[in-house]
């Protein structure tokens, strides 16, 4: 029997503190699970979880098995573990059920919220919750539910806000997600290509003019390798532009050949080409 999955919000909305505590209680919830990102400086980071101050003994030991079941996602992501805590936060204090609200990491650290929005990491994360509720949900001996599950903020409260990202709209897709896996949905698997700073390389140039390159494609060029990471593997120093420089046509070696017709090695040395020819440029 699948598990009974609940959501104080399924989109873009604002919904009170008070509003997601009254739906859990008034769908008779077991357990309630409220995810956050975190804010505070640049440096700050890591993984905590909270619940209200209680002696309740599901509460406490529900929140233990959750916490220990998501060390291991923490340790593979090399996220510091900054505890259990507890707070008087009021979806905590006023809902019925065990509750625990989650800090997935911190929004204002851009190296941390890079590491658990990447497509892999995202998922080995809502694979690891989705877990962790379902051996939450059986040690409270109530394994089908129904959970609730809440996504912080939303609507005219975005939550957090940093480097161009919204606590609100990623802990909404991570939610839903959650969600998907709890009902039954297979893990999402990222396609992968024998070369794919190829691909990159086609989807870059295949709109571009190959001959009589200006300076300002040569920079758009770049910056969009730059930013898929393709310059990684296309490092150069100074003797190699220098000897490529006095090479006879260099820049323009591939110039005559179609696209469509390049090889895989043709295609990534068009591409070193431009990068060469931008840096000589700025260089002198």
């Amino acid at each position: 029997m699948p598990i009974n999955v609940l959501m104080t919000r399924t989109t873009d909305i604002y919904v009170g503190l008070s509003e997601r505590a009254v739906y859990a209680n008034t769908h008779k919830a077991v357990l309630f699970i409220s995810y956050h990102l975190n804010a505070a400086t640049a440096l700050a980071k890591g993984y905590e979880d909270f619940t209200y101050p209680t002696l309740n003994n599901d509460t406490i030991s529900g929140r233990d098995t959750y916490h220990g079941a998501v060390l291991p996602a923490l340790r593979q992501l090399n996220q510091i573990n900054r505890g259990k805590k507890v707070a008087n936060f009021a979806v905590l204090r006023e809902t019925n059920m065990p509750a625990v609200l989650v800090e997935l990491g911190f929004i204002t650290n851009a190296a941390e919220y890079d590491t658990i929005a990447g497509k892999a990491n995202f998922e080995l994360l809502a694979q690891t919750h989705a877990a962790a509720i379902k051996k939450t949900l059986m040690q409270l001996g109530k394994p089908n539910g129904p959970v609730c599950l809440d996504a912080g903020h939303g609507g005219r409260d975005p939550g957090a806000v940093a480097n161009g990202h919204t606590e609100a709209a990623y802990v909404l897709r991570f939610t839903k997600r959650v969600k998907e896996i709890l009902l039954g949905s297979k893990p999402t698997v990222e396609e992968k290509t024998k070369e794919p700073e190829v691909e990159i390389i086609k989807e870059v140039l295949k709109d571009m003019k190959l001959n009589n390159t200006t300076r300002k494609d040569i920079q758009a060029l770049n910056n969009q390798a730059v930013k898929n990471g393709l310059f990684t593997k296309l490092i150069v120093n100074k003797a190699e532009w220098e000897k490529v420089k006095d090479s006879p046509n260099w820049a323009d070696k591939y110039n005559a050949v179609p696209l469509e017709d390049m090889t895989d090695d043709d295609l990534k040395n068009k591409t070193l080409s431009y990068f060469l020819r931008k840096e000589i440029k700025n260089n002198g």
